[in-house]
């Protein structure tokens, strides 16, 4: 989250919304490396496909020049990149951490990853403390940081954590897809945010290729009941 928070203050919420539903691809990439998955001939063209929609987004009209300045001064694409990092980041939580939330139990996995999180945000909190002292806490801050404390990681984890016990990784995955929607929507409304052609562009092309990762043919089906 740290990761991902901090390649929000670089890039948008729109953009990091549809950036998180790479999750499925990274997934089922993750699985062929760590579990010995196979990867067959129209996983291929999926992972193709939603690997050209995440270039498309990223460069989003923009030359080479545009986005080498904006890797090297801390630009919208450096923020892009650190979304992206935080996505494979949390498509290795979900893999390692299926089979401990099944025998430990939800809400004490999340409990320990909570406090173990904190523990080591505790030495870089510091350090940014001693750089930038002055802290502003008004109640807008106060209520967000609330916010996020309780209802994005303390519940969303937790809800996370529970349905991984109940259901397979690849199909909770699928529930990322309405985040895209969910964020251009209210960045739009809300933040005022809008992208180029290129955008819309790439985030089609991500949602394609992560459609036919998660569509299994009626043939798999088949077979996988056999």
């Amino acid at each position: 989250m740290g990761v991902a928070y901090w390649g929000l203050r670089f890039t948008t919420a729109t953009k990091a919304a549809i950036e998180i539903t790479l999750e499925p691809a990274i997934l089922f990439l993750l699985a062929i490396f760590l579990l010995g998955e196979s990867l067959n001939m129209r996983n291929f063209a999926a992972l193709v496909i939603s690997s050209t929609g995440t270039v498309i987004l990223l460069m989003d009209g923009k030359n080479l020049d545009q986005l080498y300045s904006e890797i090297v001064m801390g630009g919208e694409l450096w923020g892009d990149l650190l979304v992206i990092l935080s996505v494979i980041f949390g498509a290795g939580y979900t893999i390692l951490n299926k089979s401990i939330a099944e025998q430990a139990g939800f809400i004490r996995v999340t409990c320990y990853e909570c406090l173990l999180g904190g523990a080591f945000l505790i030495p870089p909190a510091v350090l940014e403390y001693f750089r930038s002292p002055v802290l502003n806490f008004t109640y807008s801050i106060i209520s967000s940081v609330i916010f996020l404390g309780v209802i994005c990681t303390a519940l969303g984890y937790g809800l996370w954590n529970l349905v991984l016990t109940k259901s397979p990784a690849g199909e909770m995955a699928v529930t990322l897809n309405l985040q895209p929607l969910g964020g251009i929507i209210i960045g739009y409304l809300w933040l005022g945010e809008t992208m180029k052609w290129g955008g819309y562009l790439g985030t089609f092309l991500i949602l394609l290729g992560v459609t036919i990762i998660l569509h299994k043919p009626k043939s798999d089906l088949k077979n996988s009941r056999i």
